[in-house]
Parts: C-alpha cells; sequence; structure tokens
C-alpha cells in the first residue's frame, strides 16, 4: 500500500504475478522473447540461489517488468511492487547461472484451460546444447486450486522437483495460495543436451477454469555439468 503497509486479500488487493526480462538477453526456452530470470506471484514465496552462484549482469543491461495487481474493492488504491536487489561484483568464486523459464503455455499468454476436478497438465522441453549443467535452484507457480507443479526427466526417469503450493495458514491470504515451494541443491539435479523434461501442473479445482498458469523458474550452473 502507499503507506508502506502489506497489500494482500484481506485489504482487497493481489498480485498476480510479476516478472523481469533482461531485454539484451535471449530467453533459453523462447527465443524469440527476452531472458526471463524472475518471478513471483501473490505467494510472494521467499527463494534464493545458493551461496557462490548469481545472475549476471552486464554494464548497459535494459530490463523490462510485466505486472499485473488486481484491486478487488470498489475504492481506487495506489499499490506499489517493493523489490530488493543485492550486487556484488563478480569475483572469480562466484558461478553465472542461467535462468531457464517451464511454462505449460511457453512463449504465449501462460495461461492455459483446465477442467472440473483433478487435472495433471503436461509441457515437454528438450534441454539444448546452452542449458546443460546443474540446476541448483527451481521452484513452481500455479493459481488457486492448484495442488502442485513438477518438473521430471523423461529421458532418465527422474524427478527433479516438485513444487507443492500452500494454503490456510496466514491470515492475510484469506484461504488463497500463499506459498509454493522450492528446491535448492549443488546441484538438485543435472540435465544433459537432448534429455526431455517435463512439467506436471496438477489441479483440483470445483469449476472449469480458463485462465490458470502453471510455471517453473530454475537456475542452471554450466559448471555443473555431467
Amino acid at each position: 500500500n502507499e503507506d508502506g503497509s502489506s497489500a494482500n486479500h484481506d485489504t482487497n488487493a493481489m498480485l498476480h504475478h510479476t516478472v523481469l526480462a533482461n531485454l539484451d538477453d535471449q530467453d533459453a526456452t523462447c527465443a524469440s522473447w527476452p531472458e526471463r530470470f524472475f518471478a513471483s506471484g501473490n505467494e510472494r514465496t521467499d527463494f534464493v540461489i545458493p551461496q557462490g552462484y548469481g545472475y549476471r549482469v552486464q554494464s548497459g543491461d535494459r530490463w523490462g517488468s510485466l505486472t499485473h495487481l488486481m484491486n478487488m474493492g470498489h475504492e481506487m488504491q495506489r499499490l506499489a511492487i517493493d523489490v530488493e536487489f543485492y550486487f556484488v561484483r563478480a569475483p572469480a568464486e562466484i558461478e553465472s547461472v542461467r535462468p531457464m523459464w517451464l511454462d505449460i503455455d511457453n512463449c504465449r499468454d501462460s495461461e492455459y484451460m483446465i477442467p472440473a476436478g483433478k487435472s495433471d497438465t503436461h509441457w515437454d522441453f528438450e534441454v539444448t546444447p546452452e542449458l546443460e549443467g546443474g540446476i541448483v535452484a527451481i521452484g513452481g507457480h500455479v493459481h488457486n486450486d492448484g495442488i502442485r507443479i513438477e518438473l521430471t526427466n523423461e529421458t532418465r526417469g527422474e524427478s527433479i522437483c516438485n513444487s507443492v503450493a500452500g494454503y490456510g495458514t496466514i491470515s492475510a491470504y484469506m484461504g488463497n495460495i500463499e506459498s509454493m515451494t522450492g528446491c535448492v541443491g549443488e546441484p538438485v539435479a543435472t540435465i544433459r543436451a537432448g534429455d526431455v523434461l517435463r512439467l506436471h501442473s496438477v489441479y483440483d479445482s470445483l469449476g472449469e477454469q480458463h485462465d490458470v498458469m502453471g510455471i517453473m523458474l530454475g537456475y542452471v550452473a554450466p559448471g555443473l555439468g555431467p
């Protein structure tokens, strides 16, 4: 809120999503898009890349933001996104990571349709040579009625990360989605060029919905490759 307090469902506000992209780099999974390197929804889950790794920022890089804020009340509200950035001059011991955006509706508007009841929607991505390495951090984003989103390596028959939605413990969220678990490690998993990665976006909805999301954002360190 304008006065510095936290806006949420209990104040008739919701952060549908916010995405940061580097306009001077090409996205690893959608070549026609700028590099998507950060995202969050109203769950605002804390997510930290392990110490010793970082997202490299070049002098002159231009960043863009795509943000969707919802006012669910009848009065105008002034709302702001508060983001803290931590920069270090990259010493030799900091290894650069490459963002890997995985999306049920990749390269489009990130929204898709689910039926009433339980559903598990899939999307496959074949790892390219530039993404070969070790995943050091990865987490997911779903909407209300989302149960979890999992990334599997179909080529190796492995589960890489199962990101689970949390509900009902923080009053400000009023029963809406309030957290997503993530996976952090050195590495969480290694991926090779040619491996087929599969998203499993799992919902249990009372009715058909046409605008849900199923996204995972991971960070790959090439130096941890197989």
